[in-house]
């Protein structure tokens, strides 16, 4: 069956269907449409594979725990245009669940949203830390979560150093097709099999950003992992800093940007940290700079990319 919290453009009386006091069961579509919201308050809502909460254009499904968590478990979430599922109280989990294609999970300023299980993330989670001050919005995986899917983590830090915080907890991994997005902050320990693909999401915003790690924490990227770097020019670059710790592998590509052009001899500190272990396992140059080459030059607490005409063994190119 359908449950519809639909206020058929209605501007007075209720605005919200509010689940409370008992945990729920959801073999069918509970939707939100037209305005309204469903709020989940301190209860678990078990799904079926089949269950499915919706919150469409306009629409929000809020989760709200405090002293009890509120907890969406299995089936999917969806939603369509201004629609999303966000995070409102200060214990609010998703568990085992599908996030479906171009739906919006959001985490605001001052609130965690916590990861538990395996969730198949298609669309994007953003935790957004506008408005927060010296506050954080956080996304947490617990121990042993993962994000697996074809979807996006996106963090909006609202200033240089904000806390718009990917948290792992025992190791919380993003999958070889998750993409990692603008600029925030690692905490704990993360693993990232996927993309990352800085960018400054505050003004004035432009694709050059950093991910900062936390001190005591540690950032993990293994051999399927691809870092998109931008250079826009000698200072202005994506990067991966803080004073945490950071073991690397896999691929570093080279985009640039505003007609900048490389030349030998050009370095780039890319990865700075209290340690850095391990290097890339392979440059990759934008086309048309075919005859430069690179090397990696590991220092303990950096990486630096230096760029370096190409290397010949007994009269050809090294590949």
């Amino acid at each position: 069956g359908t449950v519809s919290a639909d206020r058929n453009s209605q501007t007075s009386g209720p605005g919200e269907l509010l689940f409370q006091t008992s945990n729920q069961g959801n073999e069918g579509v509970i939707v939100v449409r037209d305005g309204g919201t469903i709020r989940l308050l301190e209860i678990t809502l078990n799904q079926t594979n089949d269950g499915q909460l919706r919150a469409l254009d306009g629409s929000a499904a809020v989760l709200q725990g405090s002293t009890s968590p509120a907890r969406v478990v299995g089936g999917s979430i969806l939603t369509s245009g201004s629609g999303v599922v966000v995070a409102s109280g200060s214990n609010d989990i998703l568990e085992s669940l599908r996030i479906e294609a171009g739906s919006q999970v959001l985490a605001p300023c001052v609130r965690t949203l916590k990861l538990v299980g395996t969730i198949d993330n298609r669309g994007r989670i953003t935790v957004d830390n506008n408005g927060c001050g010296p506050n954080f919005a956080t996304l947490r995986g617990e121990s042993g979560a993962a994000l697996t899917g074809a979807g996006e983590v996106r963090l909006l830090a609202n200033g240089d150093g904000a806390n718009a915080t990917l948290e792992g907890v025992a190791a919380f991994s993003l999958g070889t097709a998750q993409v990692l997005t603008g600029s925030g902050r690692i905490n704990g320990a993360v693993r990232l099999d996927g993309v990352l693909m800085p960018d400054q999401t505050f003004a004035p915003v432009n694709p050059v950003g950093k991910l900062t790690v936390n001190a005591g924490s540690t950032l993990t990227l293994t051999s399927s992992a691809r870092f998109m770097v931008d250079i826009r020019s000698p200072s202005s670059f994506d990067r991966i800093d803080g004073s945490g710790n950071v073991a690397v592998r896999g691929r570093l590509i080279i985009n640039l940007l505003d007609g900048f052009v490389l030349t030998q001899g050009a370095s780039f500190d890319i990865v700075t940290g209290n340690t850095v272990t391990g290097s890339f396992d392979s440059v990759e140059f934008p086309p048309g700079f075919e005859s430069l080459d690179a090397t990696i030059e590991r220092l303990p607490d950096r990486l630096r990319l230096v760029i370096t005409g190409p290397l010949f063994r007994n009269g050809f190119e090294a590949n």
